[in-house]
């Protein structure tokens, strides 16, 4: 997935799980997320915008940035701003370092606390999180349709769920 070495290296409990800090997954559930966003980001840009176009229903998650504001927070007008097609690209690029990297959890944990500091700046909340969560698996649902069992469904939720709790900080 075109990570780094230390990304590579799966380090496996006794009990099969793979030791990640976030959360424990086991292998499979990484290699269904991984497999799948390798497809979402080979489709980033039909994907992301169908992403945030759900976001954009969040009038109180859409007024913290400055292109949604400036264009009424109508995702329509703000499709031609250049400021949201970068800020999609940046998002998607966050969560393929994290999804790449599942296997080292420190390394992830320190990213996703990275990214939580800045958005908490902007006000970033547990419900938006959980927003957010709720439209990435409905979008992901969309996007492979009937490859987006039950199993896929619970690996992103494990996964999205590690993802707000170490932007929030929750420990």
């Amino acid at each position: 997935m075109g990570s780094s070495g230390s990304c590579l290296k799966f380090k496996m409990k006794p009990n099969g799980k793979v030791d990640a800090a976030p959360a424990d997954y086991t292998e499979a559930e990484i290699n269904i997320v991984q497999k799948q966003w390798s497809v979402a980001m080979r489709n980033l840009d039909s994907v992301g915008y169908k992403l945030f176009a759900k976001l954009f229903q969040y009038k109180d998650i859409m007024a913290k940035f400055d292109f949604a504001v400036a264009n009424n927070l109508d995702f329509q007008k703000s499709m031609n701003d250049a400021r949201l097609s970068f800020h999609i690209r940046r998002v998607f690029h966050t969560i393929n370092t994290v999804v790449s990297c599942l296997n080292d959890g420190d390394f992830v944990a320190s990213q996703l606390e990275h990214v939580g500091a800045i958005h908490a700046e902007y006000g970033l909340q547990a419900t938006h999180l959980a927003r957010f969560k709720d439209v990435m698996l409905e979008t992901l649902e969309e996007a492979f349709k009937e490859g987006f069992q039950e199993d896929s469904k619970t690996a992103w939720s494990k996964i999205v769920d590690a993802i707000a709790k170490y932007m929030l900080k929750e420990k």
